[in-house]
This record gives C-alpha cells, structure tokens and sequence, in this order.
C-alpha cells in the first residue's frame, strides 16, 4: 500500500516489477502494489531494474498522477 510521512508528503511503496520499457531518456517501470494495484513509475535513464525484482520507489507528493480504468487522470481530491 502506498504509504506517507506525515509532513514529509513523501510517498512509499515496494512493487514488484512486471515490466521496464526504456523510452529515451527515462525509464518506465510497471508493476504491482502489495495489495495488488497497478503501478508505473518514471525513473531517469536505464534504471537496471529487472522483471519480477522487487524495489523500493518514493515520490513527492506534488509529482504524483492517480487514474482510472479508462485512463481518465483522477484529482487528488477525490482520493482521500
């Protein structure tokens, strides 16, 4: 589960990797939440991150982007 420091607005969260697709300059990385969502995180460069690895990711609050099944971005407001 995606978890925060208090204050900190830093979000935490392990996720096993499914998949790493490199797209110029960055890094894509999918995979699974503990409790089974999916996720996609954006790491610089080629990350050296393999498939079913699990790895530690962190993001700031203001660098977070939520959305739906079909692909409609969610506003934070409605995720708490």
């Amino acid at each position: 589960m995606i978890t925060d420091a208090p204050g900190d607005e830093i979000y935490t969260a392990r996720v096993k990797v499914a998949a790493v697709e490199l797209v110029e300059a960055e890094s894509f990385v999918h995979g699974t939440l503990a409790d089974g969502r999916d996720i996609v995180s954006r790491v610089r460069g080629r990350s050296g991150i393999e498939i079913d690895e699990r790895v530690p990711i962190a993001a700031n609050s203001s660098n977070l982007a939520f959305f739906d099944a079909n692909s409609a971005r969610l506003d934070l407001c409605c995720l708490k």
